[in-house]
């Protein structure tokens, strides 16, 4: 597994995308529970399984790995809900994406910032396009908005 460092912000205005690659994903959601979750993945015809543990509001335990399209589609009918998104990678130092959500969460736009310690997080001063930061709160894990939406 490896650390995964990152914080959320909502954004005020959507930065200019032209000439940026759109990664499209479809998320789905096996099992999350006491700062443990499971998912799959579906990113640009790639297909990827995920574990994460969470460690603290911004750091998390990952472990990512590829998997076949029919052990997706088998994953895939156990899954409790999903997630659309178009991802658009702004920065590669630090990691900064754009997710624009579909389907069930349309509207829903974040930024996600990825570091590679957490002293870079602490240090980091947010883009003047980016809002309020929600790193920690509900609105800021998909699987967190799914289970409130099926309450």
């Amino acid at each position: 597994m490896v650390n995964e460092i990152e914080r959320k912000f909502f954004i005020q205005a959507i930065p200019d995308l032209s000439g940026i690659a759109v990664l499209h994903s479809e998320r789905f959601f096996l099992k999350t529970e006491n700062g443990f979750e499971e998912r799959i993945s579906k990113i640009d015809g790639k297909f990827y399984y995920d574990k994460k543990i969470i460690i603290s509001p911004v750091e998390r335990e990952r472990e990512k790995k590829i998997i076949t399209e029919e052990e997706f589609n088998e994953l895939k009918i156990r899954a409790y809900g999903s997630t659309i998104r178009d991802t658009y990678l702004l920065s590669k130092k630090p990691k900064i994406t754009l997710q624009i959500y579909h389907g069930q969460f349309e509207g829903l736009i974040r930024a996600e910032v990825e570091f590679d310690s957490l002293q870079e997080a602490n240090d980091f001063v947010p883009v003047y396009w980016m809002g309020k930061e929600i790193t920690g709160l509900d609105i800021a894990r998909d699987s967190t908005n799914l289970k409130n939406t099926q309450q």
